[in-house]
């Protein structure tokens, strides 16, 4: 995929969104840019907060949201968005830094999902 076209930080949100769609298309994926630090060599930290919400709490729906935790799975989140850690050459490197676990977003019914943040290093 080329997204060179886009302003940078557009350009890394649909690249992680892409990422993600090909363990979790089924389900409603949101990327947002988060904080930002700049640093004095001329580096900054990018963060972006990414939130998939599977659907309604059921066995079936816990069980595709632990694939979608798992930091190593065929299904794992972590491996799809580190699997191009320059971010189709927009960034220096590419990390999961955490997930909020399995939580509820608040509807009805209530449905289940979870946040992670992913950190960009990004060339100043």
């Amino acid at each position: 995929m080329t997204i060179a076209v886009l302003p940078r930080l557009s350009a890394i949100r649909a690249f992680l969104e892409e990422a993600v769609a090909t363990v979790a298309q089924e389900y409603e994926v949101m990327v947002s840019t988060g904080r930002t630090e700049f640093d004095e060599q001329g580096l900054d930290r990018q963060r972006f907060q990414l939130v998939v919400v599977v659907g309604e709490r059921g066995e079936d729906n816990e069980l595709a949201l632990d694939e979608l935790l798992d930091s190593s799975g065929e299904r794992s989140i972590k491996r799809a968005v580190e699997s191009d850690r320059t971010v189709d050459h927009n960034a220096v490197d590419t990390r999961v830094l955490a997930t909020s676990g399995a939580r509820g977003f608040a509807g009805d019914p209530v449905r289940i999902g979870a946040e992670w943040t992913i950190e960009v290093l990004l060339e100043g």
